[in-house]
């Protein structure tokens, strides 16, 4: 087998546990998205495969963020929950190249506490927005881990 392709048995791996978690309902996610053990050795291959779980997020942030009305922010939260899960999970599933362990371990902390925080505002029987809106805001810092796993590979 050539160098490249247990990097892209990585990827293929990775993209199949986000396609497995695109459903609406996290429960869903949680049963489908049983992540592989991945090795990401090519940086390029796991700079790759960061980008991709973020940008879910950040396409489900911004259907969030066009929300109206406790029914479309609590449906529209659900799904950006359901992202931010699936990201968790695949990063669990991903080892990165060594010079990167640290930033990874990093981005994974940041987004499994966006989870915990987002799970726990949108389980109240009505949802505040405000609330929500805070527990949103805990995505910002892996903005920032992932520019700087970018930078680094």
């Amino acid at each position: 087998m050539p160098l490249r392709a247990p990097a892209l048995l990585a990827v293929l791996a990775v993209l199949a546990v986000l396609a497995a978690g695109c459903g609406s309902d996290k429960r869903d996610v949680a049963k489908t998205a049983t992540p592989a053990p991945t090795v990401a050795n090519d940086a390029t291959v796991y700079r790759n495969a960061v980008n991709t779980l973020f940008d879910r997020i950040l396409a489900a942030g911004g259907k969030y963020k066009s929300a109206h009305g406790r029914a479309e922010v609590r449906a529209a939260g659900l799904q950006l929950d359901g992202a931010l899960q699936a990201a968790v999970l695949s990063l669990g599933s991903i080892q990165p190249p060594a010079d990167a362990r640290r930033l990874h371990a990093s981005l994974r902390a940041i987004l499994t506490q966006a989870e915990d925080e987002l799970r726990r505002s949108l389980s109240v029987k009505r949802v505040d927005r405000a609330r929500v809106d805070e527990a949103v805001r805990g995505i910002a810092p892996a903005e920032v881990v992932v520019g700087r796993i970018d930078d680094s590979q």
